[in-house]
Formats: structure tokens, sequence, C-alpha cells
């Protein structure tokens, strides 16, 4: 291995573990129709804001999910690593 490869193994993230974060449970309790449209809101950064998000789920499902853990789940920042 090359001494650059051997850095990064070294650094290498470990794989995550415990439960999802609040988004990753959201999307597994939500119906089909919420899921898929949830999914695609989360795809599109530049027209869905986190607030926008927050809002919206704590209208629907009186969940409230602030901002920053949005912004962290789409960028897959979050203990379930998803996006």
């Amino acid at each position: 291995m090359s001494g650059l490869a051997d850095a990064l193994a070294r650094h290498a993230e470990p794989p995550r573990k415990g439960p999802r974060c609040s988004i990753g449970q959201l999307l597994l309790d939500i119906d089909d129709e919420d899921r898929l449209t949830l999914i695609k809101a989360l795809a599109d950064p530049a027209n869905v804001s986190p607030r926008m998000l927050e809002d919206s789920v704590f209208e629907e499902y009186e969940k409230l999910i602030r901002e920053h853990t949005w912004r962290r789940h789409r960028k897959g920042d979050c203990s379930c690593g998803q996006s």
C-alpha cells in the first residue's frame, strides 16, 4: 500500500452503531406515500429547506425534528448514516 492509502486506512471511520436518527425512524414509521414525498424532499435541498421540513413534519405528525437534524441527515452525518 502507498503511504496515503495506509494513512486513509488508519483514519477510516468505524461503521455506525446504535439506533437510527429521528429522521431515519420517521421514514420507517410513516405510510408509503408520505415516505416517498419525504425522500424526494430530502433529495431537493435547493427547493426544500430544513425549516420547511421541520415545520411540515411537525404540522403533519406533531414530531419536532429540528433544522440541524435535517441538515445532518442530508449529509449522512447522522446515526443512521442515510441521506
